[in-house]
């Protein structure tokens, strides 16, 4: 059963919107990122973003869905290939 199933058939706009609000639900309850990302089933960066953009912008702005395209990662494959050639260039240990 998808997601938009589960949700009444709202769609995946509601659907995100719900994830963001359990984010800053359990982030107000103390959880730590990573615990947030594994209830929600979300990655690290989402729950981070959304944070963020909560604090920046305010609630009704972390909840929409407008304009998160400025809000993702901005390292491309390109630039993290970069980023590891530079550490192990310098002797550290790029994972």
């Amino acid at each position: 059963m998808c997601a938009a199933s589960k949700s009444g058939g709202r769609g995946k706009a509601a659907v995100r919107r719900g994830k963001r609000a359990q984010i800053l639900l359990a982030a107000s309850a103390g959880a730590t990122d990573e615990g947030i990302a594994a209830n929600v089933r979300v990655g690290t960066s989402t729950v981070y973003r959304t944070k963020r953009r909560f604090v920046e912008e305010g609630l009704e702005e972390a909840l929409s869905d407008a304009l998160w395209s400025q809000y993702a990662d901005s390292v491309g494959p390109k630039d993290d290939l970069l980023l590891r050639l530079l550490v192990a260039r310098s002797g550290g240990s790029a994972k």
